[in-house]
């Protein structure tokens, strides 16, 4: 066997270790959280493409109506339009309280905590850091950059250990 290839296999075996030890050894709930972030990271990613392209959109219901699922998740609050994709998982009240809503209007469910109550002012910081502009304006790929920045700020906080009802 050449050393080369026997380096090469070493390597990687040294690469599958360290794989195997992280994910035995790392907490599933901030491995979930990573790889939630790098897809809310593609998907921003990939509309901030859009915008550039394209130049900048108009929060309508039907721009909004186009992030309607777990993975790409835009909300409507209030006349206020938030990227909820990287938060669902972190919910207190579980993702599932929120997915019905993604697309859509859900100041409702927000305002009355699915029927049980309000929501703490931290949750309220929580989602104002998501906002990504009122309905109806035009935003460009700056701002799109800029809530994704909030919103992997927030959900580092999250895997941290914060909590929405601190």
């Amino acid at each position: 066997m050449h050393q080369d290839t026997r380096y090469g296999l070493i390597g990687l075996l040294i690469i599958i270790v360290i794989v195997i030890v992280v994910y035995y050894n790392y907490p599933s709930n901030v491995l979930s959280n990573n790889i939630q972030n790098i897809n809310i990271i593609s998907n921003v990613n990939d509309t901030i493409k859009d915008i550039v392209k394209d130049g900048p959109i108009t929060l309508t219901a039907q721009e909004i109506a186009k992030h309607n699922k777990a993975d790409n998740c835009w909300m409507i609050i209030s006349g206020n339009v938030y990227v909820l994709t990287g938060y669902l998982y972190s919910h207190s009240g579980g993702a599932q309280a929120i997915i019905p809503s993604c697309g859509g209007d859900g100041t409702q469910i927000f305002l009355n905590k699915g029927g049980n109550g309000s929501h703490s002012s931290r949750a309220v910081q929580f989602l104002n850091s998501m906002l990504l502009g009122k309905v109806g304006v035009a935003i460009g790929a700056s701002d799109l950059q800029k809530t994704q920045i909030n919103i992997q700020q927030t959900t580092n906080n999250l895997s941290r250990g914060e909590s929405e009802d601190d």
